[in-house]
């Protein structure tokens, strides 16, 4: 089963989500499952880390955040899932109020 996690939010130094998605990527792994892990940066890059595909898309600078950006362009993300052709994507988001 191929498996994408997209989450916004997510910087090097961030908490609880990046950990989460950090100890779950491998995990996929292990059982036998192929893993990306998707998320905004300040330019694109593709890699491994633990057997999980990391590719990151250009993402905009949230202003006083902290360094957080976000994914805005529809396109580049769409591209991805549609070459990557995921059974399940996950997907975190914040929760409007």
């Amino acid at each position: 089963m191929r498996v994408v996690q997209v989450a916004n939010f997510v910087t090097p130094t961030s908490g609880g989500l990046r950990r989460t998605l950090i100890a779950l990527g491998p995990r996929y792994v292990e059982a036998g499952h192929r893993c990306t892990f998707v998320h905004p940066g300040p330019s694109r890059q593709s890699g491994v880390v633990s057997g999980v595909r990391v590719e990151q898309i250009a993402g905009a600078p949230l202003p006083m955040s902290g360094g957080y950006r976000v994914i805005t362009r529809r396109v580049p993300l769409q591209r991805l899932l549609t070459a990557i052709r995921p059974d399940v994507v996950e997907l975190s988001r914040t929760r409007r109020r």
